[in-house]
C-alpha cells in the first residue's frame, strides 16, 4: 500500500493500512511476550513488580489487539457513511480528521486494557491476578466482555446491515438506468470492498468470541482458566489468528490489492487475460456520490475490456475456491476419521452415552466432508441436458440437498449431545432411562430425520431452466416464509437448545461445588468434578464454534429469501458461507485433541503404543477411586 499510495489514497485504504500496521505490531508484541517470560522465580522487588504489572499482565498485547478491533469498527463506520451518507462522509473522514479516528482506536485499546495493571501482583516469587473483591471482578469481567466484543461487533453488524440494505435499494432504483454497464461496474467495485471488509468482520467475530467468553466466565467464577491455564493461552492464540488472517483476506477478495500486489511482485508484467486496472471505477465507488458525467464516460470507454476481465476473475476465483474446498474437505475427512478410529479402538473406554454420541457426531461430520468434496468434483460445467437426467441432477445434486442434509444432521446430533449432558448433570435418574443403548439409536435416527426431511425443501424449488439449474420459488411470500422457517430450524432452535442446556449445566455445577465444600472425600470429589467439567467444557467449545460457523450461512440464506440480497446458490458469498459451515465439520477433532483429556490419553496411546506417559502421568481411566466416586454420584461421563 505504501508502494502504490496514490492508488490507495482513499480514507478506507488509509484505515486498512493503519489496520495492517497495528496487526504487525500486535504480532511482534505477541511473539516478544512468549520469548521474554521469566521461567524462574520473579524477584520480590520493584523490577519484579513492574514485570508483573506491565508485561506478564499482557497489557501491551491486549492493548494492541483491542486497538485493532476498534480500528476495524472505524473502518465499518467509514464504509457506512461512504455508502449511506456520502456528503457527510467527505467532512467526517478528511485526511486531518482521519488521524483523530486512528488515535481514538489506540485510546480505546490501551486505556481499557490498563485494568490488567492494578489486578496483576507479585506474590510468592510469582505473578498472579488478584481482584479486590469478587463483585468488582464480576463487574470488570462483564465490562471488558462488552467493550472488547459486544460493542465493536454491534457497530460492525449495524454498519454492514445498513450498507447491504442501501446497496440493494440502489440496485433496484438503477434498474431503469440506460447506462447499465457503467452502473454495473460501479456497483461491482463498491460491493468488492464492502465484501472484503465484511469477511474481515466475520473472522473477527470467530476469533474473538472464545477468548472473551472464557474471560467473562472466569471473572464470574464459572471456570478456573486463569492467565496461566492452557485454555486461556489457546484462546489468546486464536485472537492472534485474527491478526494474521487479514492479509490473506485482502489477497483473495480485494481486487485492487490483488492487482497492485501482482504488479509489485511481477514488476511491469503483462496483465492476465487482458485484465485492466479499474482503479478509477473503484475511486468513484468509494465516494458514492452521484457519478459525474466525465467519470461515467471514462467507464463506458473501457466497457469491452472490462467484460473480458470478468471471465478471468471468475476463473481464478473458482480455482481458488476449489483449492480452499479441497483443503477443508481433506481436513474434515482425516480429522473425523482419526476420532472415529480412536473411539472404536478403545470403545470400552468410550462406552458412555456421551461418547457414543460424539462418535456418531464424528461419523456424520466425516460423511458431510465427503459429500462436500464430492459436490465440488461432480458439478456439470457445460449445459445441463433438458431431460429427466438433467432434472434429477438439478433437484437431487445441484440443489445441495445431500450436503445440507448432512450439515443439519450434524447440528441436531450436537443438540442431542447438549441435552444428554443436561440430563446426565441435572436429572441423573431420568438420564439412565432416557439414554439407554436402545433408546440412543432412536436419538441418532431422529438427528438424521431432523437434517434430511426439512432440507428436502430444496428439491421442489430447484429446476432445470435454459440448459442450467436455478432456484425458483412459486411465490415471493412462500419464499419468505420458507426462508424464515429454515433460519429458525437450522440455527435458532438448535442454538436455543444448546444455550438452555449449558446454562443449566453451569449453574448446576456451580451449585454442587458450593455444596461439596464441606465433603470429607475431597480427592474423589475433586477428580469427579474435574472429569465432569472437562467433558462439559469440551462440548461447550464445540457449541461456540457451531454458532460462529453457522451464523453467516443462515443469515445470508434468510436475507436472500426475504429479497434483501442477491446472493443466490452460485454467488461467491453463498459459497463462502457454505465453506465456513464446513470449517465447523473440520474443527471438532482439533477441539477434542486440545480440550478432552480422555480422548488425549487414548489418542496418545494409539499413536505412541504403550509409550511412557509424559511427566510420569498416570492413566486414570480405570482408577478405582474415580470409578467408585462416579458410580456413587450422577453418572458423570460414564
Amino acid at each position: 500500500m505504501l508502494r502504490y499510495r496514490k492508488v490507495f489514497n482513499s480514507s478506507t485504504n488509509k484505515l486498512i493500512l493503519h489496520q495492517s500496521f497495528v496487526d504487525f505490531l500486535a504480532s511482534f508484541v505477541f511473539i516478544l511476550r512468549r520469548l521474554l517470560v521469566v521461567s524462574s522465580a520473579v524477584p520480590d522487588n520493584a523490577i519484579g513488580l513492574i514485570y508483573c504489572k506491565l508485561w506478564w499482565s499482557e497489557w501491551p498485547q491486549y492493548g494492541m489487539f483491542v486497538t485493532s478491533t476498534y480500528n476495524l469498527a472505524a473502518i465499518s463506520m467509514e464504509r457506512y457513511f461512504a455508502t449511506c451518507h456520502s456528503v457527510r462522509h467527505r467532512n467526517m473522514f478528511s485526511s486531518y480528521r482521519l488521524k483523530f479516528v486512528m488515535a481514538a482506536a489506540w485510546l480505546c485499546g490501551w486505556l481499557t486494557e490498563a485494568h490488567l495493571v492494578p489486578i496483576s501482583h507479585q506474590i510468592n516469587d510469582a505473578c498472579a491476578v488478584l481482584w479486590s473483591t469478587p463483585t468488582i471482578q464480576a463487574v470488570g469481567g462483564v465490562f471488558i466482555f462488552l467493550w472488547e466484543l459486544v460493542i465493536p461487533l454491534s457497530i460492525m453488524i449495524f454498519a454492514y446491515i445498513r450498507i447491504i440494505l442501501e446497496l440493494h435499494k440502489r440496485s433496484k432504483a438503477r434498474e431503469g438506468d440506460n447506462n447499465q454497464v457503467a452502473q454495473s461496474m460501479l456497483s461491482k467495485a463498491n460491493k468488492n470492498v464492502t465484501k472484503t471488509l465484511l469477511v474481515v468482520t466475520i473472522f473477527f467475530a470467530v476469533c474473538w468470541i472464545p477468548t472473551d467468553v472464557n474471560y467473562i466466565l472466569f471473572n464470574l467464577g464459572l471456570n478456573d482458566n486463569s492467565f496461566d491455564s492452557i485454555w486461556y493461552q489457546a484462546t489468546g492464540s486464536i485472537v492472534l489468528v485474527n491478526v494474521c488472517i487479514n492479509p490473506f483476506i485482502y489477497c483473495f477478495t480485494y481486487d485492487r490489492f490483488q492487482k497492485q500486489a501482482r504488479k509489485m511482485v511481477c514488476g511491469r508484467c503483462r496483465p492476465r487475460n487482458n485484465q485492466v486496472d479499474t482503479s478509477l471505477i473503484y475511486l468513484v465507488s468509494l465516494k458514492l456520490v452521484d457519478v459525474e458525467a466525465t467519470s461515467l464516460s471514462t467507464m463506458e470507454a473501457s466497457t469491452v475490456e472490462y467484460q473480458s476481465t470478468d471471465v478471468s476473475v471468475d476463473d481464478s476465483g473458482r480455482k481458488t475456491d476449489f483449492y480452499v474446498y479441497m483443503v477443508l474437505s481433506v481436513l474434515g475427512l482425516i480429522g473425523n476419521a482419526f476420532v472415529c478410529l480412536v473411539m472404536l479402538r478403545y470403545r470400552k473406554v468410550f462406552k458412555s452415552s456421551t461418547n457414543k454420541l460424539i462418535l456418531h457426531q464424528s461419523f456424520v461430520d466425516f460423511l458431510a466432508s465427503f459429500v462436500f468434496i464430492l459436490r465440488r468434483l461432480l458439478l456439470v460445467s457445460s449445459a445441463v441436458p433438458d431431460n429427466t437426467i438433467g432434472l434429477i441432477y438439478c433437484k437431487l445434486w445441484w440443489s445441495e440437498w445431500p450436503q445440507y442434509g448432512m450439515f443439519v444432521t450434524s447440528t441436531y446430533n450436537l443438540a442431542a449431545i447438549s441435552m444428554e449432558r443436561y440430563f446426565a448433570t441435572c436429572h441423573s435418574v431420568s438420564h439412565r432411562n432416557m439414554f439407554s443403548s436402545y433408546r440412543l439409536k432412536f436419538v441418532m435416527a431422529a438427528a438424521w430425520l431432523c437434517g434430511w426431511v426439512p432440507e428436502a425443501h430444496m428439491v421442489p424449488i430447484s429446476h432445470q431452466i435454459n440448459d442450467a439449474c436455478d432456484v425458483l420459488w412459486s411465490t415471493p411470500t412462500i419464499q419468505a416464509v420458507g426462508g424464515v422457517f429454515i433460519f429458525l430450524w437450522e440455527l435458532v432452535i438448535p442454538l436455543s437448545i444448546m444455550i438452555f442446556a449449558y446454562i443449566r449445566i453451569i449453574l448446576e455445577l456451580h451449585k454442587r461445588s458450593k455444596a461439596r465444600e464441606g465433603d470429607n472425600n475431597q480427592v474423589a470429589q475433586s477428580m469427579l468434578s474435574k472429569a465432569n467439567k472437562n467433558v462439559t467444557k469440551t462440548l461447550l467449545v464445540v457449541t461456540i464454534f457451531f454458532t460462529v460457523c453457522w451464523v453467516p450461512a443462515d443469515v445470508n440464506y434468510i436475507l436472500f429469501n426475504l429479497g434483501l440480497n442477491d446472493n443466490s446458490f452460485d454467488s461467491i458469498w453463498y459459497q463462502a458461507a457454505g465453506s465456513i459451515v464446513v470449517v465447523n465439520m473440520c474443527i471438532n477433532p482439533f477441539i477434542y485433541c486440545f480440550t478432552y483429556d480422555r480422548f488425549q490419553r487414548q489418542a496418545r496411546k494409539m499413536v505412541c503404543g504403550r509409550c511412557r506417559p509424559r511427566n510420569n502421568q498416570v492413566d486414570t481411566s480405570y482408577d478405582a477411586t474415580t470409578r467408585t466416586a462416579t458410580i456413587q454420584t450422577i453418572h458423570v461421563d460414564e
